[in-house]
């Protein structure tokens, strides 16, 4: 049974994300934190930092008033991560964006910092979509800058 699991595919996280944004769309909050839950873990394991930054704008939409979630705000640091175990410079770049967005300076020059000298340079460009509404604000009002 175990070599069956080894020889699948990793799930897609797309389809799920799907779903989770439709839930939450449909007011099916509980089902929709689960889904963007799964939708993070499968991003995680691939390392995926574009994904992981659209999974924490779902988890951000389901925020009430106020900043990032401690979920959403973990899927960041997880993004950083994925984006330095592939040595990019967008990855990184795209992450400390989403910070600042939230008002999380410091996390963002923390992010800035993991970028290594002998990482090649970007030549990777990163998709306007990546860029949601989440990541476009400035400062999120009654939120403290840095953690």
């Amino acid at each position: 049974m175990a070599s069956d699991f080894k020889e699948q595919d990793p799930a897609d996280w797309k389809p799920v994300l799907a779903l989770a944004e439709a839930s939450r769309e449909k007011g099916d909050l509980y089902q929709a934190k689960a889904l963007y839950a799964q939708a993070g873990r499968i991003a995680s394991w691939q390392e995926d930092w574009e994904a992981l930054l659209a999974v924490a704008c779902g988890m951000k939409k389901l925020d009430s008033v106020g900043g990032p979630s401690g979920t959403s705000y973990t899927l960041l640091l997880r993004a950083v991560l994925a984006a330095e175990s592939k040595q990019s410079r967008a990855g990184i770049y795209a992450v400390a964006k989403a910070f600042t967005a939230i008002g999380e300076h410091y996390s963002a020059s923390a992010a800035l910092s993991r970028v290594k000298k002998g990482w090649p340079e970007a030549k990777e460009e990163v998709q306007e979509n990546t860029f949601t509404d989440c990541w476009r604000t400035h400062s999120v009002a009654g939120r403290p800058a840095g953690r």
